[in-house]
């Protein structure tokens, strides 16, 4: 792509509510370099379909003025001064060559070389993760890491970044990230991962078809969640309600002939509704990363944890003792009844009332004085044991 078709491709995706649909319907008969002088003239290319959903006249008209006072040199020179690469798709690593519906630009920060190295497992789940999801999605990032799999995810909150934060506690070269985001490279959303991002851009690679700029917007999220599916060899969903993000990822991967892999979860959560009905429908289990490593052809796969890590995925783990685990003598029984019967992965408070012969009411208080002193983590009506085992 030579610098006057990029500089106009920008200043086009830089325009106002601008995304690959409204770009592809702008640019079906003309150029965007065109386009854009077209658009500071005040006209609108002719265009044989129809307008894409939502296009107003209002809308056309900022983009009128956006282009009357907008250099493209310019924001091609902002991005590069700001540490980011543009991709166009005659990059020699554009990853979106066959891909149904490939992004206009890609924006990228971090090593450029990841798009070539394989395989790439995306990581998704809900944002609204149980304590298990959590444990799992960051033990599985893990494992995938130091066996040299490269993990991505959309650095969401819950499950997504929890992997990435996994992936990223593995030392050593092998490991690799990539995230991919719906905002601008300058934007970090969730705020609160701003840090997570850095990190991602310092030991991976931080991706976005959005420029600099573009703030969060709802449509842009499901947008990501193709692209996300096109990089990965493979899908892995951890936890998933009836409805979201993750599922969305899932029909993206479906319509590219990805697997999918799941991990099962309890039918008692509403957190394992989605998951659960994708097993049911015949997506393959995973009960570890070795089940991901073997699909993925990695027979003996290099895996070793680093010691500030929980126990791999791949070894056996054992439900933690509760009388050999040092918990304060003072511990009533029926609170250690409970941390029994929660500590191999979770229990409803229905199971709970059953197993532990006790009415509501001192079910309830127990766990009020175990999640205090965080021990355990209520979801709901579904009862886990927090992040660390911890020695009271």
């Amino acid at each position: 792509m030579n610098e006057p078709e990029l500089e106009a491709r920008l200043c086009l995706l830089s325009m106002p509510g601008m995304g690959p649909a409204r770009f592809r319907w702008l640019t079906e008969s003309e150029s965007p370099s065109a386009v854009v002088e077209s658009l500071r003239r005040g006209q609108v290319p002719a265009v044989s379909r129809a307008a894409p959903t939502g296009l107003k006249r209002e809308l056309i008209a900022r983009w009128e003025h956006y282009a009357r006072v907008t250099d493209g040199a310019s924001l091609v020179r902002d991005h590069h001064e700001r540490g980011i690469t543009i991709l166009g798709p005659e990059h020699q690593l554009w990853p979106f060559s066959n891909d149904p519906e490939p992004p206009v630009l890609l924006f990228a920060r971090g090593d450029l070389g990841l798009l070539a190295r394989g395989p790439k497992v995306g990581i998704v789940g809900t944002r609204r993760c149980t304590s298990v999801g959590r444990r799992v999605a960051t033990r599985l990032g893990a494992d995938l890491a130091a066996a040299g799999v490269g993990v991505v995810s959309g650095l969401a909150l819950g499950i997504d970044g929890c992997s990435h934060r996994g992936a990223l506690s593995v030392g050593g070269g092998g490991a690799f990230v990539i995230g991919v985001v719906a905002t601008g490279l300058d934007i970090a959303y969730p705020a609160s991962h701003a840090e997570l991002w850095d990190q991602v851009a310092d030991r991976g690679l931080l991706l976005s078809e959005s420029p600099l700029g573009v703030k969060p917007q709802k449509w842009r999220f499901p947008a990501r969640n193709r692209l996300l599916a096109g990089l990965s060899t493979v899908i892995v969903v951890v936890e998933s309600h009836e409805r979201g993000g993750a599922l969305s990822t899932v029909d993206e991967a479906v319509r590219r002939s990805i697997e999918v892999l799941v991990v099962p979860g309890s039918v008692l959560s509403s957190a394992s509704v989605g998951t659960n009905a994708l097993l049911y429908d015949g997506a393959a289990p995973v009960r570890s990363g070795e089940d991901i490593a073997t699909f993925l052809g990695l027979c003996h796969p290099p895996i070793s944890p680093p010691s500030n890590t929980t126990t791999s995925l791949l070894e056996p783990r054992s439900a933690p003792s509760i009388e050999g685990d040092g918990l304060h003598p003072t511990r009533s029984q029926l609170e250690l009844d409970i941390l029994q019967e929660v500590a191999s992965g979770g229990a409803h408070l229905d199971l709970l009332i059953s197993a532990t012969g006790q009415s509501l009411r001192r079910v309830a208080e127990a766990l009020g004085k175990l999640d205090h002193d965080n021990l355990v983590r209520l979801d709901g009506s579904v009862v886990t044991l927090a992040e660390e085992w911890p020695r009271c």
